[in-house]
């Protein structure tokens, strides 16, 4: 697999979530209980990252391990990441990062926003919600029935931001963290939307989330 197609799989530990897409993956690293997730479908992580707070020990396969310390800086899914980038990754795919603890979460979302200021293509997904972390650059999203649209700044400002095809278009603003301006947009088309600078994340939210 070439560089310029190097995509990476993070599973870590919130709620279980589909994995679609993870066969793609030319690295799979499973952070701490995302390495259960895994193995339930089973499917075989690269790297087990973490510090064996929510996943025995005993129960890992004879796999590659980064471990951590309890008392540390990074998460597990920030050291996880940390070490694909090392590893030239272009593309991330982060699994069940949603649910559970609102800390961990919110903690994931700056992992992502870091990963895609290091100029990384970064996406986030589970059954209800789309998202999509851009640095310098465009994405296009198809239009969908029954999902939301929104984007926002996940650094302190992002400029040069475009919206074409949706009902609330934009031409070259600048938005900030601390205006939620993009929440609830509408298709009329497929969307496109680009950043010249900053860090921004594209939402597609389920209307009606399954249970």
């Amino acid at each position: 697999m070439g560089v310029e197609e190097y995509i990476c799989g993070i599973v870590s530990g919130g709620d279980k979530a589909p994995l679609d897409g993870i066969e793609e993956c030319g690295l799979i690293i499973a952070c701490d209980r995302g390495y259960t997730h895994l193995t339930e479908e089973g499917i075989e992580a690269d790297l087990f990252v973490g510090d064996f707070d929510s996943c025995d020990e005993g129960t890992l396969d004879n796999i590659p391990r980064l471990e951590l310390e309890k008392e540390k800086d990074d998460t597990d899914t920030l050291a996880a990441i940390r070490f694909a980038i090392d590893q030239g990754i272009t593309q991330l795919r982060m699994y069940c990062c949603f649910g559970g603890r609102m800390d961990h979460f919110l903690g994931n979302i700056q992992a992502a926003s870091f990963a895609a200021s290091k100029g990384v293509k970064v996406s986030m997904c589970d059954e209800n919600t789309e998202m999509y972390f851009l640095n310098s650059g465009s994405i296009t999203v198809e239009k969908r029935e029954g999902y939301s649209l929104s984007l926002l700044s996940v650094s302190d400002s992002a400029s040069g931001v475009w919206i074409e095809g949706a009902k609330y278009p934009l031409s070259d603003k600048t938005i900030s963290n601390v205006f939620p301006i993009g929440i609830s947009n509408e298709w009329i088309d497929d969307v496109t939307i680009t950043v010249k600078s900053g860090v921004i994340v594209v939402m597609c939210c389920r209307l009606q989330p399954t249970s």
